[in-house]
């Protein structure tokens, strides 16, 4: 569950830290108080699109912080999908925004992409706002939703099929090469003989640019190397020569080392002294008549090394990559040539694999339908206690001409709120309170299929209000005994079935507004659930009005143990 919410500088909201629970968590506010901007704040932390415009005015970034408590289950299947260690089940995650648009994610402190922010957190909570019913008015989206249902069943399948597609269009594109326009096919002939004939050309050898750059280099400093050789060997041969004098030493000290034993480890320290300094002299001598200084050869390594940059800027960054691309392009150019044996070939994988998708979209298509039949049967259910008595809500099926990654079913939901009515596109018939209700169904029959411990919904009692409001809140109230559910709301049917009510105001500091966020406690729920009972300024009548109100849910919550 989403336990803690930091948030530093994001719109109305200087800095503000707020620990939750479990179960039902209701945040209440007056209009324009902010509330949409923590909803933001948490779809910015969890990864989400975000305009830099959210940065509080006059703030260089901001920021938000998100710590999850996440069940034992969970954690290990986080970390092996994402290489993440989690300690302790607690997994914090932060994302900061400065004025330039940049951001920076991080997992517990290691900073990581928003895209897999976003992936991990798609694990961990599902936050529905009013944007969301455009989801439901999307028929194309509708395969997606349904698919969350059945995802245990699919996920393998989809998997195999997804790579199945892959493979499938491998063998189109090598048909299509194969067998497509003459002419764009001769041109590819003609582009690889070309490619392959000029690194042939160029007979490239391994490490030969680093071999290259270095006799460059001695080159370039050819003058420098025969002045300074030629120093060494007139100190060392020139009178007074060095070796000379030190064949004398040698011959005295071997001389010497007759009559004293000591003195014999000095002649033999010199002597092998002596006979390295002969071998560095015939090595300097050798070496000095071997020193390359001609224009030519130093214009012939340059224009070796301007073949192999050439080659390098179209082929590969270097001699290996440059000669493996060869090996692909000729190993492309042999697959051309052998067309006629290798389209037959071809055919034949490409009718088993079509036939092996044809199957896995079979599957998949029965899954799918089975399932629906279920779903329909729930979420009517479900509509029904939410005072849509008489409606009818039927996922319809179509078979599309070609399949793809998701198979060869189109999906989308029909619906109908009264009885008599044939079912419709749901964007054609249903209202604004009747989608609210459509999408809670959906979620909360999602909610007992997956994984996922954290609910928000942000205003979803849009259009609703009396009696069905009551249902509403009922049903959200059973739905976080296995849930943790975050709700804005400005029903005071939904707010007294809060486990824990949070009252959202701002206020206006040193010319600076500040959105702040206070958990009530007895009193203060009974007289905000007063003021949302009236819309203004509370009376006796009210405030009895919201202390029969919150009884009332205690009560409905006690039955739903």
């Amino acid at each position: 569950m989403l336990s803690y919410i930091n948030i530093k500088n994001m719109g109305l909201i200087e800095e503000l830290s707020l620990e939750l629970n479990d179960g039902l968590n209701i945040l209440t506010g007056e209009t324009g108080v902010g509330k949409s901007i923590i909803i933001n704040s948490i779809n910015f932390g969890l990864g989400g699109r975000v305009n830099k415009d959210l940065i509080r005015q006059g703030c260089e970034f901001g920021y938000v912080e998100l710590m999850f408590q996440v069940k034992e289950s969970m954690a290990s299947e986080i970390e092996t999908l994402f290489n993440i260690k989690i300690e302790n089940n607690e997994l914090l995650v932060s994302r900061k925004i400065i004025d330039s648009g940049k951001n920076i994610c991080k997992v517990n402190g290691e900073t990581t992409t928003t895209s897999m922010l976003q992936s991990m957190t798609d694990y961990l909570i599902d936050i529905h706002g009013q944007h969301e019913h455009q989801s439901l008015m999307n028929a194309k989206k509708h395969i997606n939703i349904l698919d969350q249902f059945c995802e245990r069943d699919l996920i393998g399948l989809k998997e195999i099929l997804g790579k199945h597609c892959e493979k499938y269009n491998v063998i189109k594109k090598q048909l299509n090469l194969l067998i497509g326009n003459d002419t764009d096919r001769e041109r590819k002939i003609d582009l690889i003989k070309y490619q392959i004939d000029e690194i042939s050309a160029a007979k490239l050898l391994e490490n030969e640019e680093e071999e290259l750059n270095e006799k460059r280099k001695i080159l370039g400093s050819s003058e420098k190397l025969m002045n300074g050789i030629g120093k060494v060997y007139k100190i060392l041969y020139d009178e007074p020569s060095i070796i000379d004098q030190t064949g004398k030493c040698v011959s005295e000290l071997e001389y010497l080392g007759s009559i004293d034993e000591t003195i014999k480890e000095y002649h033999t320290m010199l002597k092998e002294a002596y006979i390295q300094m002969e071998e560095v002299a015939s090595s300097v001598r050798e070496y000095s008549e071997n020193i390359e200084h001609s224009p030519e050869s130093i214009n012939k390594v340059e224009r070796r090394l301007d073949i192999i940059y050439s080659l390098k800027r179209k082929y590969g960054s270097s001699i290996a990559e440059i000669l493996s691309y060869s090996d692909e392009i000729q190993a492309e150019l042999d697959f051309i040539a052998g067309s006629e044996e290798n389209i037959a070939k071809l055919k034949q994988e490409q009718i088993k694999i079509e036939e092996e998708i044809q199957d896995l979209c079979e599957q998949i298509s029965c899954i799918r339908k089975q399932s629906a039949t279920n779903i329909k049967e729930k979420i009517e259910q479900i509509l029904n206690d939410l005072e849509m008595k008489n409606v009818r809500f039927e996922p319809d099926f179509k078979r599309k001409q070609n399949f793809d990654k998701n198979g060869y079913d189109e999906v989308e939901f029909l619906f109908s709120a009264n009885k008599g009515e044939k079912v419709k596109q749901l964007d054609k018939i249903a209202s604004g309170g009747e989608m609210s209700r459509v999408m809670l169904a959906i979620k909360t029959v999602l909610a007992d299929t997956d994984n996922i411990e954290t609910l928000i919904f942000d205003e979803i009692d849009t259009g609703i209000s009396g009696y069905t409001a009551q249902k509403v809140a009922e049903k959200m109230a059973l739905l976080s005994k296995k849930h943790q559910l975050i709700c804005i709301t400005h029903l005071p049917q939904i707010a007294a079935m809060a486990d824990y009510h949070y009252n959202i105001n701002k206020n206006s500091e040193n010319d600076k507004t500040v959105t702040n966020v206070k958990l009530l406690n007895e009193n203060d729920i009974i007289n905000e659930l007063a003021r949302l009972i009236t819309g203004a300024e509370t009376t006796e009548i009210t405030i009895k009005h919201a202390e029969e109100m919150k009884e009332q849910a205690s009560r409905v919550k006690q039955s739903l143990n």
